[in-house]
């Protein structure tokens, strides 16, 4: 009786497909954040290296202007010492907060590796209960169609043995009706 729903059975297949296929499409674009995110810190370490080298520099060629300034004037050795202890200090400040903003990057970029494969696990789990599930509901489908099937027949059955008792009984009233059934 289940090829009878053959239509039916086939929409829960093109359902199933179709679910199996967004997972397939999710799976793939987490895959492509992921990559992307590995890029952005790859870029970012590259970056940071830059901007390190860039403060480096910069405190060099700053450094080396004191210098100038110190050769230039002997007495201002007191105002200059306190400018590049300034100086240090701010750069100092800066380098540390370049390697916090560098250590939050990194720690973002190993919680973001973990959390697309956490939660395709946890995906793929949903989608296997839900997969579950439209199979349990196709199977109760099918199966409560046949037996309506069944009912249907046998409801069938019985009117057509009600309808030809029925038919006999009319044609007993009927003959016992007629006028001359007695008299033969």
């Amino acid at each position: 009786m289940t090829d009878d729903y053959t239509p039916l059975t086939n929409a829960f297949e093109l359902q199933r497909k179709t679910i199996e296929q967004s997972r397939d499409a999710f799976e793939r674009m987490v895959e492509l954040q992921r990559r992307m995110s590995e890029a952005v810190v790859s870029g970012t370490e590259t970056t940071g290296e830059l901007y390190e080298q860039g403060i480096d520099t910069s405190r060099r060629a700053l450094h080396s202007y004191l210098d100038a300034v110190e050769a230039t004037l002997p007495q201002s050795d007191d105002a200059v010492e306190q400018i590049r202890e300034t100086i240090d200090e701010q750069f100092d400040q800066l380098e540390a907060q370049q390697r916090e903003a560098m250590s939050v990057v990194e720690e973002s970029a190993g919680s973001a590796d973990e959390i697309p494969e956490a939660y395709l696990h946890a995906l793929d789990d949903q989608l296997d209960v839900l997969v579950d599930a439209h199979e349990q509901t196709e199977r109760r489908i099918v199966d409560a169609l046949d037996q309506m099937e069944d009912q249907v027949e046998q409801a069938q059955e019985q009117g057509q043995e009600q309808a030809e008792e029925i038919q006999e009984r009319i044609q007993k009233l009927q003959s016992q009706m007629q006028p001359g059934a007695d008299e033969e």
